[in-house]
């Protein structure tokens, strides 16, 4: 279950029973599309997030860090 008073700047945690499953229970696809003018157009999808206790607390913090690493990685490319 995830700790009390994690803010979404934290991931949720979990006993390393739960994240350490094989197969994961969630994956991330990543499709670039080639633009016009030398722009790149970038879909990032993670699935495979269930419902309930720990998900419904992964889900926001998840949905704050992608987009950190998609901002990171485009100031990184410019």
């Amino acid at each position: 279950m995830a700790r009390q008073g994690l803010g979404p700047e934290l991931p949720p945690y979990l006993a390393p029973a739960q994240r350490n499953v094989r197969p994961l229970p969630t994956w991330v696809e990543i499709a670039l599309e080639a633009r016009p003018q030398g722009r790149t157009h970038l879909k990032l999808a993670h699935h495979g997030f269930g419902r309930g206790g720990a998900w419904d607390a992964a889900y926001p913090y998840f949905t704050i860090a992608w987009a950190g690493v998609v901002a990171k990685l485009v100031a990184t490319l410019r």
